[in-house]
């Protein structure tokens, strides 16, 4: 299973839910519950990603891991950088 972002009481993801590029990976818990489900019932495998789009990037991880490192990297360090930068 590999969901994308999953809003929790601890991890609101409101950043993303504030960018309309990146709402819609943005998830609730009974969501990625009800594809578990599924994925069960179904016997579904051996990966399934959550929204389905997010899969070509599950591909990149396994055809060209140090492509996808080097994505995630810049991704994290740039949402990094604006969560320092905002004042509290």
């Amino acid at each position: 299973m590999n969901p994308g972002f999953v809003t929790t009481e601890r991890f609101t993801h409101e950043d993303l839910l504030r960018d309309p590029r990146t709402r819609r990976a943005v998830m609730t818990p009974e969501r990625v519950a009800g594809v578990i489900v599924d994925v069960v019932r179904r016997r579904k495998g051996p990966e399934v990603s959550v929204p389905r789009w997010l899969a070509a990037f599950q591909a990149v991880r396994v055809l060209a891991p140090r492509l996808y490192r080097a994505g995630v990297g810049r991704v994290t360090d740039a949402r990094a950088r604006r969560a320092r930068s905002q004042p509290d």
